[in-house]
C-alpha cells in the first residue's frame, strides 16, 4: 500500500517517525506495532485500522462472512428475508456470469 504513494520505505519511516529498521520489521512481519503507529499507518495510507489488518489477516473471507452475517442479524425479521433473498438473487447472477465464462 505505501508503493501506491510512491515512497520508499525510508521516507515512509521518516512521516511516521520511526526507524526504517523497525518498519522493515513490521512490513516483514517480523515486528510488532503500536497502536499509535498502526493508526499513523492507516491515517498515511488513507484507509483504516480493520482495512489494515484484514489485508493481513489470512482467513479474510470468513472476517468478511462473519461481518456480513452480524450486520444482517442486526435487522427486524422481514428486513433479514428481504436482504436473505436479495443476496441469493446477487449470486444467483454471479454464478450465472461466471459459468458463461
Amino acid at each position: 500500500m505505501r508503493h501506491n504513494l510512491g515512497m520508499t520505505q525510508e521516507e515512509f519511516a521518516e512521516q511516521l517517525n520511526c526507524t526504517n529498521s523497525h518498519l522493515g520489521k513490521i512490513e516483514n512481519g517480523k515486528g510488532g506495532i503500536s497502536i499509535e503507529l498502526l493508526v499513523s499507518v492507516a491515517n498515511m495510507l488513507h484507509t483504516t485500522v480493520d482495512q489494515l489488518l484484514l489485508d493481513s489477516y489470512d482467513y479474510k473471507e470468513q472476517v468478511i462472512m462473519r461481518d456480513l452475517y452480524e450486520r444482517i442479524d442486526k435487522f427486524p425479521v422481514k428486513t433479514k428475508i428481504l436482504t436473505c433473498d436479495l443476496l441469493r438473487q446477487l449470486v444467483d447472477i454471479i454464478e450465472k456470469a461466471h459459468d458463461e465464462h
